[in-house]
């Protein structure tokens, strides 16, 4: 399971899951408090815990579906807003295809038979901790 959640790689991470990782694009900055920002396109700036901090550097983003939720969530969760494709039901989980605001695609996977209308807009999630930086 190391290999799932902390892949030491993007090739290790494209393969190692199914639906395989999302990737998003980012610059990376430093604020003058210290914290590490990832600017990206289609999330908004997303917050960086645990990375060693290189000027200007772009980087990759890896996001599993399994860790995409639905709605505000906790404090601590990073949020963005999607508009809802194409869902597949598979019984014990849902794929769902999202498209943020400046069409990047990404894959949530949810645990149950989720009742969600393709088209719809929401507001999404994910824990930052969890999210994996790679080199470009």
């Amino acid at each position: 399971m190391e290999l799932f959640h902390r892949p030491a790689n993007r090739f290790v991470a494209e393969f190692i899951g199914s639906p395989p990782m999302n990737f998003i694009t980012a610059q990376v900055r430093q604020e003058s408090n210290g914290q590490v920002m990832a600017q990206t396109n289609s999330l908004g700036e997303v917050p960086l815990t645990d990375f060693k901090f290189v000027k200007n550097e772009s980087v990759h983003l890896g996001l599993r579906p399994q860790y995409i939720g639905l709605g505000e969530g906790p404090d601590t969760h990073h949020r963005f807003e999607a508009t809802v494709g194409v869902t597949v039901r598979l019984g014990s989980e849902t794929l769902i295809n999202l498209t943020t605001e400046n069409d990047t695609k990404l894959r949530a996977v949810f645990p149950d038979d989720l009742e969600i209308v393709s088209g719809q807009s929401g507001v999404f999630n994910f824990d930052v901790n969890k999210l994996r930086v790679f080199e470009v």
